[in-house]
Formats: structure tokens, C-alpha cells, sequence
């Protein structure tokens, strides 16, 4: 593997789980929305994310950019096979903005906040089960393209996936909405935090004990069986130690180790699929470009880079703080 391909896989995946950490907990939220039936407490949960949701999802776009120009292979591939849930989830991303500038301009909030949750709740469902079809690699190749249905991502296992990711999320807002809102809506949504981490807890073993049947999680076992214990052992204390701070600690805690067991997560999926882009059967050398190409991106990106953290940086900045019942900060 070239250097210049391991720099622009190495883009392209920490994109992706910038997006994933980012945006999960303002999906999270939206996902969350209508489980609170006053309508200045989700005018609070959405003013706290107002000022940053749009920002999050940038990674997204850079991530699918550096994997189009720098391995052009495993995008043709990857377009065909995911299309109904990229299209799905696009489609859903679009509800939720315009159920955000929606829901303050007209006399039906409630209508546009339905809007906002399914659109969260369907494009979480979708990144899901494109992560559980990688993992099981339900992708079928051959020659060099795409020779299975468009259906075939919607198997029972990439489903569970699914609605894990929504877990996941629905975790990361609730989290989210326990550090940035005041104390009446935070007391209002311990025991939903409690509740969706539980669920998440159920949901994540049944993954992996199913994950672990298919036949590149069953090598890495008998390969790296340390490394797998010691993510899975560092994962749960993660996830205990975000559980038990709810009630006690600083207001950001839960939010904080939640999002640390779920990069864990994320490195662990990584491990598991290196060094495919489509796993199991185009690798990063495979699908890798031409040099220039490879090298006009990873130049691009390195530039992109500091400017879009940098973004992230000065807006969480500038709307630091909780927001009051009024949705003020």
C-alpha cells in the first residue's frame, strides 16, 4: 500500500467518524423529539443543536468526495449496492431541515417536529445498515463490479444494525440534551437516557454475538484474540462508566464517555474490515487511483481539513452553554 493511499483512506475514515460522533448526537436528538410532549421543551433540545446540526454533516460530504476521487473502484461499487438507503437517507436528511425552518414559521410545529424525527430516525436506520452490510460484506463483486440486487443490503443482520445505529444515536442525544438544556428538562430526561443506553446495551451484544458467526469476525477472533477482548472490555467500561455518571458528576459526562465507547466501537470496525474499502473483496490497493488523483485529493483534503475543524471549533465556541426553557441561550 502506498503512502499516499494509506494518507487518503486514513481522510476518508476519520471523516466518517467525525460525522458519526458529530452529527450522531443531533440525529440523536431528533430522534428523541416527540418523546417530550410540551413544546418549549423541544424548542429547547432543538436550539441546542440549531447552531451546529448543519455544520456536523459536512464530514459526510468530504468523506464521499475523497472516497470518489481516491478510489473511484470501490465507489462504483458502493453507489450501486447502497443506493436505496444513500437515497433513503438523503431524502431524510432533507426532512430534517426543512422540518427545522419549518417548524417556527408555520401554526403546525408539532407536523414538522413529526418531520424532523422520522427524518433523523430513517437516516440513522439507513447508516446503519450500510455499516452492518461492510461488516458482513454483503456486497457481492465480481470483476470488479457490483453483481448482487439492490436489495440485498436489507438482510435481517444489516436490519439490526440498523436499528443499533438508531440506538447508538438516540444515546449520544439524549446525552446531549442532559448537558445543554437547564435542570427541569434535564431531571424530565434521566430516565430516557437510562433507557436508551440500556437498549443500546441489548442491541450492541446481539450484533457482535451474531457478528462473531460470520466468517471475517470469526478469523480476527482466532487471529487477534486479545485485541478483540480488550475492545469489547474497554467498550463496556465506557459504556458503565457513562451509565453510572446520569445521576452524579459534571452535566457532559454521559455524553462524553458515550461518545468515547462509540469511537471505540468505531475502531474496532475498522480492524475488522482492514484493508478492504469494500469488504471482503476490493482492498485499499485494489481501488486505489491514479497518483495524481490520489494526490490531488489528499492535497484537497489537507486543505478542507483545518478549515472545516476549524468551523466546528468557533461555532461550538460561540454557542457554548446550556439553553434555557425558552430556547434561549
Amino acid at each position: 500500500m502506498s503512502a499516499l493511499s494509506l494518507m487518503c483512506i486514513l481522510i476518508a475514515i476519520f471523516a466518517i467518524a467525525m460525522y458519526i460522533l458529530l452529527d450522531g448526537f443531533d440525529l440523536g436528538v431528533g430522534i428523541l423529539l416527540l418523546t417530550t410532549p410540551r413544546e418549549p421543551e423541544r424548542n429547547e433540545m432543538v436550539e441546542s443543536i440549531a447552531p451546529i446540526w448543519d455544520g456536523n454533516e459536512t464530514w459526510l460530504i468530504l468523506a464521499a468526495i475523497v472516497l470518489f476521487g481516491a478510489f473511484p473502484l470501490a465507489y462504483s461499487i458502493l453507489a450501486p449496492a447502497f443506493y436505496l438507503p444513500f437515497m433513503l437517507m438523503l431524502v431524510s436528511l432533507g426532512f430534517r431541515g426543512v422540518g427545522m425552518e419549518f417548524r417556527v414559521h408555520t401554526p403546525f410545529p408539532r407536523f414538522w417536529d413529526g418531520a424532523f424525527c422520522a427524518g433523523s430516525t430513517v437516516a440513522a436506520f439507513c447508516q446503519g445498515l450500510v455499516g452492518g452490510a461492510l461488516l458482513s460484506g454483503t456486497v457481492t463483486v465480481s470483476q470488479g463490479q457490483f453483481a448482487g440486487h439492490t436489495l440485498d443490503v436489507f438482510t435481517p443482520f444489516n436490519c439490526l444494525t440498523g436499528l443499533t445505529a438508531v440506538a447508538a444515536y438516540a444515546t449520544l442525544g439524549a446525552g446531549w440534551t442532559h448537558w445543554k438544556t437547564g435542570k427541569r428538562l434535564q431531571r424530565r430526561h434521566r430516565p430516557m437516557l437510562r433507557a436508551v443506553m440500556f437498549i443500546f446495551l441489548l442491541l450492541a451484544v446481539l450484533v457482535c454475538a451474531l457478528a462473531s458467526t460470520t466468517q471475517a469476525v470469526a478469523t480476527m477472533w482466532r487471529t487477534h484474540p486479545a485485541s478483540m477482548v480488550l475492545a469489547g472490555l474497554v467498550a463496556a467500561a465506557l459504556w458503565a462508566t457513562a451509565f453510572l455518571s446520569v445521576r452524579t458528576g459534571p452535566d457532559g459526562r454521559p455524553l462524553l464517555f458515550s461518545l468515547a465507547m462509540i469511537a471505540v466501537l468505531l475502531l474496532g470496525f475498522v480492524f475488522i474490515v482492514w484493508p478492504y474499502v469494500v469488504p471482503f473483496s476490493v482492498s485499499i490497493d485494489t481501488a486505489s487511483a491514479a497518483h495524481g488523483s490520489q494526490l490531488i485529493v489528499a492535497v484537497g483534503a489537507l486543505v478542507l481539513l483545518p478549515v472545516v475543524l476549524g468551523y466546528n471549533a468557533f461555532a461550538w465556541w460561540v454557542f457554548r452553554g446550556k439553553v434555557d426553557a425558552a430556547g434561549r441561550r
